[in-house]
């Protein structure tokens, strides 16, 4: 979405996450880029320098600083490169490690969800299904839920993720039962309806409720960041004919990692509110909560904070 602006290499958040010296190669990089009328990569600048610096180690009487200036460069070098992550590695690094900076401090909790307590009884809950049983009956691999507990009404997004190559992913037949489980579950139980009373004075994408995250194969190890990549709902996916997704026949229904989950907290993405006991039947047809579990225990039991200035 608008990549001139928001474009990994470019993105105000993604620099922001980068440390200062990053930023320096970045910059002079474009630089060089216009200089040699050719693109100039930061790597290719960083790894010319380690290779300038190496062989003075061999004469040198106490080389302890040149070492530590190449640690530092080998350093910045991983930091830049991308490389291949799986499936599994990428979810357990958004749920558990990626910072989200405009969140207080997260709760403590299990190693299955991650909590955020937020100003007015409200919270947010990242539920990881993936690899449980819950992921096999829901289709998805993780929910994001936001819990009032004022009103005890809760709204979420399932969501499946698919590694791809940013151009097309290949859709195996495992691929489609997953997507029309989501379907099942969601469209088919009509939570991607509107639930709520109109209001004339809010604007909000539509109700889809499930989400297929075609998450990028190579991606930066060292970002504290979600890991890159674009969601689409999945009643725009045709699971009997399609057997691959192109970018090019999807890229008006696809939203960045990113964006996404700033829409959903900000309450215009994922389902309409819904009461708890609505939420509760879902989850429990999921076996997300266990029979005597209950949505409203969970949300009570997060102590509330103050944002983080």
């Amino acid at each position: 979405m608008v990549p001139v602006l928001l474009g990994k290499d470019v993105s105000l958040l993604q620099r922001a996450s980068e440390s200062p010296e990053l930023r320096y190669y970045r910059e002079r990089a474009e630089a060089e880029s216009t200089l040699a009328k050719k693109r100039v990569k930061p790597e290719e600048l960083i790894k010319k320098e380690i290779q300038t610096l190496t062989p003075l180690l061999a004469v040198t009487e106490t080389p302890k600083n040149l070492k530590r200036k190449i640690q530092s460069l080998e350093k910045l070098l991983f930091e830049v490169l991308e490389q291949t992550m799986t499936e599994n590695e990428m979810i357990q690094r958004d749920v558990f490690h990626a910072e989200r900076r405009r969140l207080p401090a997260p709760r403590i909790a299990p190693k299955v969800d991650k909590h955020y307590s937020l100003p007015g009884g409200r919270s947010l809950r990242i539920r990881m299904l993936h690899p449980n049983r819950a992921e096999q009956i829901s289709g998805a691999d993780l929910v994001y839920e936001f819990c009032d507990e004022e009103e005890e009404t809760a709204r979420f997004a399932f969501v499946q993720y698919k590694v791809w190559n940013k151009e097309r992913l290949p859709l195996s037949p495992r691929d489609f039962r997953q997507i029309e489980r989501l379907k099942r579950n969601l469209c088919g139980g009509n939570f991607c309806k509107k639930k709520s009373a109109p209001s004339d004075n809010c604007y909000r994408m539509p109700f889809c409720s499930g989400f297929l995250r075609l998450t990028n194969k190579l991606q930066k190890q060292s970002s504290r960041l979600i890991s890159a990549g674009a969601l689409t709902p999945v009643c725009m996916i045709d699971g009997e004919k399609s057997k691959s997704l192109s970018r090019r026949d999807i890229h008006r229904r696809l939203i960045s990692s990113e964006l996404f989950e700033e829409a959903f907290v900000e309450g215009v993405a994922g389902s309409d509110w819904m009461s708890y006991k609505e939420v509760e039947a879902l989850y429990k047809r999921c076996e997300i909560l266990s029979a005597d579990d209950r949505l409203v225990i969970y949300a009570q039991e997060m102590p509330r904070e103050t944002e983080r200035g």
